[in-house]
């Protein structure tokens, strides 16, 4: 979870798998969140909350995502194929 981190956080290369609720909650938050595989989530992988926040979500491996307030590219499922862009 990384509630009001600071933009010059980055967040890389951990596995997190089958969390009961949500494998990455960011709240409020602008880090970068690069080549991280979140899977197994009970509800998202990874979940954006918060006005004004603008995370950088790029070059990972999620199945499910909430929220629209971050940009990225080149993140993938876990079957490989493109995954939504956050």
């Amino acid at each position: 979870m990384c509630s009001n981190c600071a933009s010059n956080v980055t967040i890389t290369n951990n596995i997190i798998t089958s969390n009961d609720e949500f494998g990455m909650s960011l709240s409020f938050s602008s880090p970068s969140i690069l080549y991280n595989r979140v899977t197994g989530s009970g509800i998202y992988d990874i979940i954006l909350m918060g006005n004004g926040t603008t995370p950088n979500i790029s070059f990972n491996v999620y199945d499910t995502i909430s929220g629209t307030t971050g940009v990225g590219m080149y993140n993938v499922k876990s079957d490989g194929t493109p995954a939504i862009e956050p």
